[in-house]
């Protein structure tokens, strides 16, 4: 076993050393539509979400960077516990509109 290539992200293993596991897969990766399945890692950048300077990544979407807080939070965090079903489309939207980049909207 072998940590995914995303392994400061998910915390995931991989069974065989090829590709992403499952969970960056489906989220990200080339199954998802996105060119780029594993997110480059920038040392003490500045962040496009929260403008703060901390380990960052690339999007999976767009050449932008951000930081591997709010990318768990856009992309890990949200969950339906708590939505009941008359506001389920406007918590949709707002949830993927997180994992917009703010400057180019991809």
């Amino acid at each position: 076993m072998t940590n995914c290539p995303n392994y400061i992200i998910c915390n995931n293993m991989l069974s065989d050393e090829t590709g992403l596991c499952v969970y960056c897969e489906m989220l990200f990766g080339e199954w998802r539509g996105f060119t780029r399945g594993i997110l480059k890692i920038h040392n003490n950048s500045d962040c496009t979400t929260c403008f703060k300077k901390n380990i960052c990544i690339t999007r999976p979407s767009c050449d932008h960077i951000i930081c591997i807080d709010c990318f768990k939070n856009s992309y890990f965090e949200n969950t339906l516990a708590d939505v009941d079903d008359s506001e389920l489309s406007e918590y949709l939207e707002k949830i993927n509109s997180y994992k917009k980049c703010k400057l180019c909207s991809n």
